[in-house]
């Protein structure tokens, strides 16, 4: 990992999974909504970090790229990991992704843009009072330290934008015991 303790690849995902992957997170997202019928909100499957936003913990796919995507993460991470769990979010326009550091079992992190509009939606970084913009294409991949950087993004002017997050921990660090996100193994909600 770099001085800046991120790393980017580009075109990690080809078009097809892309496409597997976007038409995934959408069918989830219409059946979650259509269970509800009624929404007590405009965003009922929001968080706090992003209200705004469509979000599913642990999601089979994703999961399954957290296994499949660990050695490269591991190579530029110069660390042996252990998964801890993935995060889908849909967002939406004027979506705002509040400033944050992550916590323990997000010690290191990937994000993919599975999706956008037309032009990608910028994420900033900031280490040591300087900040880093990075965008990222469909298929493009940032490495980061999620506990050490702080990270966001300003308001969306898109109409709909797809990112996974996948989550580790060193193996031979003192958040080991938060393999799996402490759940039995991976592929379950918590």
């Amino acid at each position: 990992m770099d001085k800046n303790s991120y790393v980017v690849l580009r075109n990690v995902l080809n078009n097809q999974t892309l496409e597997l992957l976007k038409l995934q997170s959408k069918l989830l997202e219409k059946q979650k909504c259509y269970k509800i019928n009624k929404y007590s909100n405009e965003y009922p499957f929001g968080d706090t970090q992003c209200p705004t936003s469509f979000t599913n913990y642990g999601m089979l796919c994703y999961e399954a790229l957290l296994i499949l995507l660990q050695p490269i993460i591991e190579k530029y991470a110069d660390k042996e990991l252990l998964p801890t769990y993935s995060y889908m979010r849909i967002y939406y326009k004027n979506s705002i992704l509040q400033k944050h550091t992550d916590r323990p079992s997000c010690e290191y992190s990937a994000t993919i843009c599975i999706s956008i509009d037309d032009k990608p939606w910028d994420i900033f970084f900031k280490k040591c009072e300087t900040e880093h913009c990075v965008s990222l294409n469909p298929g493009d991949l940032i490495i980061y330290k999620g506990q050490e950087l702080e990270h966001w993004r300003d308001k969306y002017d898109g109409n709909e934008q797809i990112q996974v997050f996948l989550h580790y921990v060193d193996k031979n660090g003192p958040n080991a015991g938060l393999i799996y996100d402490k759940r039995p193994f991976i592929g379950i909600e918590k």
